[in-house]
């Protein structure tokens, strides 16, 4: 026969409203959401001020939103380099190199350039692919220093509106906040050679 209509109130396997499942803590997106968090504490906080206490502080919310920029681009930046790096590739590509090492055999002349040939695409690689692994760490590494100056920048916003902070000290703060998103422009210029380096040597060596 025809199906029952699903009560109204009934449980769904589906989140309500179709809300997204929240991020882990600790990964990539939890972080990303975070700081959209703090960077929209900083501008309520700021928009909750005089028009005074506005103008002593104005650099705040530019600083701010230059952090969450950095935050979200470098996060993009990051899952493009670990894509075209799967876990544990780089140990592949060690334990090749060590296995055609080991199988030198300077009487069987033919198999044995094909295996310096080989070792050689191999050798370019294990570079290729530690710069890689250097450049992720690198923006991993200032993903985290811009989420956790929005945060020190969102705490400062309280203290200053509980007076124990003054309005020199926070705008000195975003000041130094502000230097941080331009220090990290360089990372997101260098990531573009990053692409380049991966659509080229980054690539599974083929067999000689």
């Amino acid at each position: 026969g025809r199906a029952s209509p699903v009560p109204r109130g009934a449980a769904s396997s589906q989140p309500p409203n179709g809300a997204e499942q929240p991020p882990l803590p600790g990964s990539r997106e939890a972080v990303v959401a975070q700081a959209q968090i703090d960077r929209d504490e900083i501008r309520r906080l700021i928009d909750s001020m005089s028009g005074n206490d506005r103008q002593m502080v104005a650099n705040v919310v530019p600083s701010a939103d230059a952090l969450l920029e950095r935050v979200r681009t470098l996060s993009m930046s990051l899952a493009d380099v670990e894509r075209n790096m799967p876990k544990g590739q780089l140990d592949s590509v060690e334990s090749e190199i060590a296995r055609l090492e080991s199988e030198a055999n300077p009487l069987d002349r033919v198999r044995s350039e094909e295996r310096v040939r080989r070792l050689a695409a191999l050798r370019r690689q294990r570079r290729a692919l530690a710069d890689l692994a250097a450049r992720r760490d690198q923006m991993a590494s200032r993903i985290e220093s811009c989420a956790l100056a929005l945060q020190s920048m969102r705490f400062d916003v309280l203290r200053l509106r509980a007076g124990a902070q003054s309005h020199a000290q926070v705008t000195s703060l975003a000041l130094e906040a502000l230097n941080l998103a331009r220090e990290v422009d360089y990372a997101v210029a260098a990531n573009e050679d990053v692409a380049r380096l991966t659509n080229t040597t980054a690539r599974p060596a083929a067999g000689a």
